[in-house]
């Protein structure tokens, strides 16, 4: 802004606080390892450090699941599966 007497300047500073998950993550909080203690050694370094995912299944737009068994049943197992399943409706 500027006016005939003063000029004015007007400025922002901003910073990005990035905060460190590994100091929160404790083999103690895990709860499978409070569960079974003897299983895991009392001087294990730490979890294990965040990895990128490696795997992805790319999807093909506008196609439509597979709406079909994924594996067939013999006609003896087939008829008790579906009484079991229409039993339980």
């Amino acid at each position: 802004v500027h006016d005939e007497r003063i000029s004015y300047l007007f400025g922002t500073y901003t910073t990005k606080e990035i905060e460190d998950k590994s100091e929160k993550k404790r083999l103690e909080d895990v709860p499978i390892v409070q569960n079974f203690p003897e299983v895991f050694p009392e001087d294990l370094s730490g979890l294990p450090p965040t990895r990128p995912v490696e795997f992805q299944i790319d999807l093909v737009p506008g196609s439509a699941p597979v709406a079909r068994a994924p594996y067939r049943l013999a006609p003896s197992k087939n008829e008790r599966v579906g009484g079991t399943a229409k039993g339980a409706i």
